[in-house]
C-alpha cells in the first residue's frame, strides 16, 4: 500500500491514547492518526462520511458506548460505510469469554491485549496489506 493507513484509536483513556500513539512512533510505519475518547462519537462520523480508517484499534470498556456496542452498532452501517475498514479489539481485559465473543462478533477480525507493540503494529498492518513487502 503507497498511502499511509488511516489508523481510527477508539479509547476512553487518555494515557492509553498517549500509549499507543509512542507505539506507533517508535514502530516507525507511516500512518495516520485519529483519536477518539467517545465510541458514539466516532461512530457518529463514520456514518456521517467525515471519517473513514482503514483501520479501527477499538477499546472493550468505554463508559457511555462500549466497545461491543460500537461493534454492533457498526455492523449496522451501509455496506459502503465499512468497506475497506478492519476493526480489531485492544483491550486491558484478560476475560476468556471477551476474546471469544471477539471471536463470534462479525466485525471484529482480531483480538489484542494492552499494551500496544511495535511487533503487534507490524502484524497487524503486514497482515492486512498496509506494508510493501
Amino acid at each position: 500500500m503507497s498511502q499511509a493507513p488511516r489508523v481510527l484509536l477508539v479509547d476512553d483513556s487518555t494515557p492509553d491514547l498517549v500509549l499507543h500513539q509512542i507505539a506507533f512512533e517508535e514502530a516507525g510505519y507511516p500512518v495516520e492518526l485519529e483519536s477518539y475518547q467517545k465510541a458514539a462519537e466516532a461512530l457518529r462520523d463514520i456514518e456521517a462520511g467525515t471519517l473513514k480508517p482503514d483501520l479501527i484499534l477499538l477499546d472493550i470498556n468505554m463508559p457511555g458506548m462500549d466497545g461491543w456496542e460500537f461493534a454492533e452498532a457498526y455492523d449496522q452501517l451501509r455496506e459502503s460505510q465499512r468497506t475497506g475498514t478492519i476493526v480489531m479489539m485492544l483491550t486491558t481485559s484478560l476475560n476468556p469469554s471477551d476474546r471469544e465473543r471477539a471471536e463470534r462478533c462479525g466485525v471484529i477480525e482480531r483480538f489484542f491485549n494492552k499494551p500496544l507493540t511495535a511487533e503487534m503494529i507490524e502484524t497487524m498492518l503486514r497482515t492486512h496489506g498496509f506494508l510493501d513487502d
